[in-house]
């Protein structure tokens, strides 16, 4: 057990947000290191044990203790004095305003937000997740497949039309680059990946969703 005498003024905590790597499939524990009133630095474990999907971003949160404040008498004028009687108690009231110490940690996953890039090619567009990517399109997906070990994923789509070759940064999650060109009768992108992943596409309403795993 470690130990400190230095006397550090801390501002108050109130959130702190932070995301799991790419490899993460399971949330098991989270140890919290802190300070007691001695000085002394001593750790406490907590138990999660659920599965997470590593793309969710997670917060610690303080919540503050409900004060349970009993109702006051406003009765300004004096009766008689009665016999005194057996009655149950008063319900309580639940002041929830007041701002007290920490009670315990909440960890959640903030809400998802939109795509980090989008790029067009013909009339397809992309909407790149760090770990997926939509693609919206009316043209046919005619195969897929991985190259390189799995460090790169290839899509062909029908089309009559010809375009440019292009090759567009992306540097969002497990996507590095996507290269475009078209082959006659077809066009083809390649998305370069950051690593070896799995890769599946399911048929959406819009067009495709390409998803890549461990």
């Amino acid at each position: 057990m470690a130990s400190s005498n230095v006397v550090e003024n801390l501002p108050p905590f109130e959130k702190q947000n932070f995301k799991f790597p790419a490899d993460s499939r399971n949330f098991i524990s989270v140890t919290l290191k802190y300070k007691s009133i001695d000085g002394s630095i001593k750790e406490k474990t907590v138990d999660i044990n659920k599965s997470i999907s590593w793309q969710d971003e997670f917060s610690i949160d303080k919540i503050a203790v409900p004060v349970v404040a009993p109702k006051s008498d406003v009765s300004v004028t004096k009766e008689e004095p009665k016999a005194v009687e057996s009655a149950a108690p008063k319900p309580t009231e639940l002041n929830m305003t007041a701002q007290e110490p920490l009670k315990d940690i909440v960890i959640k996953p903030l809400e998802k937000t939109g795509p980090q890039k989008q790029i067009t090619y013909k009339q397809t567009k992309f909407e790149i997740y760090p770990m997926q990517i939509k693609i919206f399109t009316t043209d046919e997906k005619l195969k897929d497949y991985s190259i390189s070990k799995g460090t790169k994923v290839v899509i062909d789509f029908a089309s009559q039309t010809d375009a440019n070759t292009r090759k567009d940064e992306l540097d969002c999650g497990a996507f590095k680059t996507a290269l475009f060109g078209s082959h006659g009768k077809f066009y083809r992108v390649v998305f370069d990946l950051d690593g070896s992943y799995k890769h599946a596409i399911e048929k959406t309403q819009d067009g495709y969703l390409l998803k890549l795993s461990r």
